[in-house]
């Protein structure tokens, strides 16, 4: 049996056309991608923001479990030092200094008949750059005001958050209500927020 060999100008037109066709299958590979990079928003996968959103709502997190737990010194660890806390819209009052919003809080809630349950979710976190955040919460609480006396309530914070030597921190905190049920042995009385609201001026 005699093998043909292939005329040299046959054999060098099938090489170019078979390297045309790989090219060709490559670059539209290339195109393919190209085009699914380019579906994805930008952002939509930064591990790095993902990180910093994670970390501020299990610094929120710990807010709540160790203020409830009364643990003051851990839970002065939450804030900064120029902390400020706005309670003016709850029927509370400003408050600036981490130490001293710490200390207030301990002396009115500080016993341990006073038990306090503070449950945050829908969190709503907003980078504002590398070290700086904001951040809104929504809120169910109950406290004991007294051994015979509670409140529940619901309501919203707004927050900022900013991180110090790799750790993020609460920088300023305002809350606001939308409802409070004053708790006592014989009755509940709904709506406090609305009670307690003063009269608007004809």
């Amino acid at each position: 049996m005699r093998i043909r060999t292939l005329p040299a100008a046959l054999l060098i037109g099938t090489l170019v056309v078979a390297a045309g066709i790989v090219q060709l299958t490559t670059s539209r590979h290339a195109d393919a991608q190209t085009q699914a990079q380019a579906a994805v928003k930008p952002g939509a996968y930064d591990v790095a923001a993902l990180n910093d959103i994670e970390s501020i709502k299990q610094l929120k997190a710990r807010y709540c479990r160790l203020l409830d737990t009364k643990q003051w010194a851990a839970w002065r660890q939450v804030f900064t030092d120029d902390f400020v806390s706005d309670t003016s819209q709850a029927h509370g009052k400003v408050i600036h200094g981490g130490d001293e919003f710490v200390a207030f809080v301990k002396q009115q809630l500080g016993q341990p008949s006073q038990t306090t349950v503070h449950q945050v979710q829908m969190p709503e976190i907003t980078l504002t750059s590398a070290t700086t955040a904001t951040g809104i919460w929504a809120l169910e609480d109950t406290v004991d005001l007294t051994p015979v006396i509670g409140m529940h309530g619901a309501g919203h914070y707004h927050e900022t958050y900013v991180k110090i030597d790799g750790k993020w921190r609460i920088k300023s905190s305002k809350l606001t209500r939308l409802r409070e049920e004053l708790i006592t042995p014989v009755t509940t009385i709904p709506d406090l927020k609305k009670i307690l609201a003063k009269p608007k001026q004809g």
